[in-house]
């Protein structure tokens, strides 16, 4: 291969054989535009290229290597064995090179990375298998380096060596630019699955789309700025699936000194992240700014659902989230536009996070920030308005059923009342009547939601005269106690004299109940204090 490689030019393809050589190959010459010299092992073949044992001369060398070269490509092959220890160690390495692109290879059992790309440019490194990278070295599995214009494409990175100085599965550091990492599978790794980090360099416009992260002994996806002085910008975290990393799915890092600026972390879905301490989406960079939360759908991760714990909530927006297992840890945080409930995916124990045309993720999204197409590159919206997660809901949405509503127009009746309530035609009311509690008052009532999930409740509230302790509180209640849901207070916004329109998705506690509860409750009040009721709908999916 070597002697092959000695003399191919520009346009040359060198077919190997099927079968094992052990030899290292360093490409001497370069290609041209449209013009690429191609390494590939025989169609229906692979040749393997073992170096075990093989002396290698500069750090970054390894089975096959492209130094200062450009237009070459290295396809089909697999490289095992790379355990050169002082230099070398790698299996397929892109340095100071520019049109580089590895495609189709597998690297084994190497003792630095399976794929290094070093400060080069203009890169695709696509179907590649990269397992049993860093076995003892340092480095990371698939390694993105000092490098600009690169394509991470479709790779599966997976089960990563013992390396302690090292590890995460792919790694876009080092002020690496420009460069997108999409429809990988990280799995089973020592670290962290996906690592951005400026290092020292300033990284940006860094996107890392559409892959399935999944079962690694660190977070998901990490973002930090480890060296002062360096930093990232436009880091863009869309359509990935999380899935089961023992610490936090996706983590803005705490363990660095560089600015984090212009952050967004959009349509992902986040599962059952933080068995060994962690959680869905942690902000805990002090010196992050402009970072964006939204659309993403979070399930059952151990510690948080979104925890601010550093980041200043003055620089975070975080909207329209479905959160499936608020834990009230400190600094965790709903934000605004929320989705409570079960996120009905098809079928999680077979990593299908798809969902069902029951999910409370269908249009529960927005547009802002929203990427344009999904995890399986499916178009967003599928009709008018955005979904939550990483798919895109592709069939007809359930229509949610009326469960309960009451206008107060006909008749005043079903309900408990305590204290002075009115049946009012005066203002402030919707139709021809609303309710008016005066001085202490309530009213409450069971609503039966047997058969419901995906609850949501819609009433209008208002209150006038206010003083001190003065508050009206719409509850609900779960079986034990009284949960509330808002409450007007003196000189809050809604303390206004008028009926404003209020909604809430409830807690998935609130679904197939016969005892559930409604109540509207004004408290600390005198006859002169009034509380204003109007227009109550609770609506729901028929559970399948």
């Amino acid at each position: 291969m070597q002697k092959a490689a000695n003399v191919a030019a520009a346009g040359d393809t060198v077919y190997v054989r099927g079968g094992t050589y052990h030899e290292k190959v360093i490409v001497k010459n370069s290609g041209a535009a449209g013009n690429y010299i191609t390494f590939s092992s025989y169609p229906g073949e692979t040749a393997v290229v073992d170096v075990r044992d093989i002396k290698m001369e500069n750090y970054h060398e390894g089975g096959f290597t492209v130094n200062q070269k450009s237009y070459v490509q290295i396809v089909g092959f697999r490289v095992v064995n790379s355990n050169s220890t002082d230099n070398g160690g790698f299996g397929i390495v892109c340095v100071q090179s520019d049109h580089c692109n590895v495609k189709n290879n597998q690297t084994y059992n190497t003792y630095r990375s399976g794929i290094m790309i070093r400060s080069s440019s203009n890169v695709i490194v696509e179907g590649n298998d990269v397992e049993l990278a860093n076995h003892d070295g340092n480095q990371e599995m698939l390694a993105i380096s000092g490098s600009e214009f690169v394509t991470v494409l479709n790779n599966r990175v997976h089960d990563g060596g013992s390396g302690a100085q090292g590890g995460e599965g792919i790694s876009v550091y080092y002020g690496s630019r420009d460069v997108l990492v999409k429809g990988n599978e990280v799995f089973r790794g020592p670290r962290v699955g996906i690592y951005v980090d400026a290092y020292k360099g300033n990284g940006y416009n860094i996107t890392i789309d559409g892959n399935f992260v999944h079962e690694n002994q660190r977070s998901g996806i990490s973002i930090e700025a480890e060296k002062r002085g360096y930093g990232l910008n436009n880091i863009v975290v869309v359509n990935n699936i999380v899935y089961k990393n023992a610490t936090s799915g996706i983590l803005l890092g705490n363990w660095g000194y560089g600015a984090l600026n212009n952050i967004f972390i959009v349509n992902n879905t986040v599962v059952q992240n933080g068995s060994e301490g962690g959680g869905g989406i942690g902000l805990w960079n002090d010196r992050a700014k402009n970072v964006v939360v939204r659309n993403n759908l979070l399930s059952q991760n151990t510690q948080f659902t979104i925890q601010i714990n550093g980041t200043p909530p003055s620089e975070t927006t975080i909207t329209n989230n479905l959160l499936d297992g608020f834990r009230n840890l400190s600094g965790e945080t709903r934000g605004t536009n929320y989705v409570t409930g079960v996120p009905r995916f098809v079928n999680v124990s077979a990593s299908d996070f798809r969902l069902d045309a029951a999910s409370p993720a269908i249009n529960a999204g927005t547009d802002a920030n929203a990427p344009k197409r999904d995890f399986a590159d499916a178009p967003r919206p599928n009709d008018s308005k955005w979904d939550i997660g990483a798919y895109e809901f592709s069939g007809t949405a359930v229509t949610p059923a009326v469960v309960f509503s009451d206008n107060f127009n006909a008749a005043f009746k079903g309900w408990t009342k305590t204290g002075k309530v009115v049946w009012s035609a005066a203002a402030p009311r919707i139709g021809p009547r609303s309710v008016r509690l005066a001085g202490n008052a309530s009213i409450s009532r069971v609503v039966s939601t047997q058969g419901y999930e995906n609850l949501k409740l819609t009433v209008y509230l208002g209150a006038a005269s206010y003083e001190n302790k003065e508050t009206l509180q719409l509850s609900w209640w779960d079986g034990s106690a009284w949960k509330p849901l808002t409450t007007i207070k003196n000189g809050s916004p809604r303390e206004n004299g008028k009926l404003n329109r209020l909604t809430f998705i409830l807690p998935a506690a609130a679904a197939n109940r016969a005892d559930f509860k409604i109540r509207i409750r004004q408290s600390g009040a005198d006859a002169a204090d009034y509380g204003y009721v109007d227009s109550i709908q609770l609506t729901g999916t028929p559970i399948p």
